[in-house]
């Protein structure tokens, strides 16, 4: 499958996005973190393909493929999707977001009720008001969100241009030095996964899998979101971090797919 297809929206944008897995499998889109971009996903294609699953990634306005949307708000991705989902010929398809995807995949969810069977979020961001959120979340993170909450558009642009500059000259050191930061948890995982360093609603019921190690997006955002979603169920890994995504993904897919598993629909 594609790992580089692009659609002129309606407005004359473009969204870049890329399919991995089963092509006649149950649609699921895929929000990614920050960084990241459609590239973003579990290594290994063939668990997606093995469980019926149609993977469908997206580079969100700005980052890839995707045109800058200028003004843009949370909800207005539910319009990106809906125009991704008519070209594709999805009537009905589960959403899933890991990290900044998350509200991403919940405001999708929101925006297409109608359209979407389950919304999962994987150790996602909440809301940044929760008590104790960002005392709990490493330094680093601490500083770029409160930087973003504070300092005008130009500045942050500035800032976050030279820190992917940097990635971008020296990948492997920028990755190794950010391995520093994270938990133990998350960094085993990095070990045991090299190739990732490549890679870089109320009819809807919403699953949350979220790791009480991560201090990337603290487990008290997890419990906020869980409390404020009707129905929404929450798991709580013990001694595992934000990176669950890999060590979980078989099991994500999973519960996101329908039972039988009947193809597209």
């Amino acid at each position: 499958m594609s790992p580089a297809s692009s659609l002129r929206l309606r407005d004359g944008r473009t969204l870049g996005y890329a399919e991995y897995g089963d092509p006649a499998g149950f649609p699921v889109v895929f929000f990614h973190g920050i960084p990241g971009s459609r590239l973003q996903r579990h290594p290994d294609d063939t668990i997606a393909a093995r469980l019926g699953i149609r993977l469908i990634t997206m580079d969100r306005p700005g980052i890839g493929l995707s045109t800058f949307h200028h003004g843009r708000r949370l909800l207005d991705c539910a319009a990106d999707v809906r125009e991704l989902a008519a070209a594709l010929g999805l009537r009905r398809f589960a959403v899933l977001g890991w990290s900044g995807g998350g509200p991403y995949a919940a405001a999708c969810a929101y925006g297409l009720a109608e359209r979407v069977t389950t919304a999962g979020l994987l150790g996602t961001l909440g809301p940044m008001d929760t008590p104790g959120a960002l005392a709990a979340m490493t330094p680093r993170n601490r500083l770029g969100f409160g930087a973003a909450r504070r300092l005008p558009w130009p500045l942050l642009r500035w800032i976050w241009g030279r820190e992917l500059g940097a990635a971008g000259r020296d990948p492997q050191g920028w990755y190794e030095r950010w391995l520093a930061t994270i938990p133990d948890a998350d960094r085993t995982v990095a070990r045991q996964h090299p190739e990732i360093v490549r890679l870089l609603a109320d009819a809807v019921p919403v699953i949350i899998w979220h790791g009480d190690a991560d201090t990337l997006a603290p487990p008290a955002m997890a419990e906020a979101l869980a409390r404020r979603i009707p129905r929404a169920r929450l798991t709580v890994y013990r001694g595992e971090g934000h990176w669950l995504l890999f060590p979980r993904w078989a099991e994500v897919l999973g519960a996101l797919a329908p039972a039988p598993r009947r193809g597209t629909v």
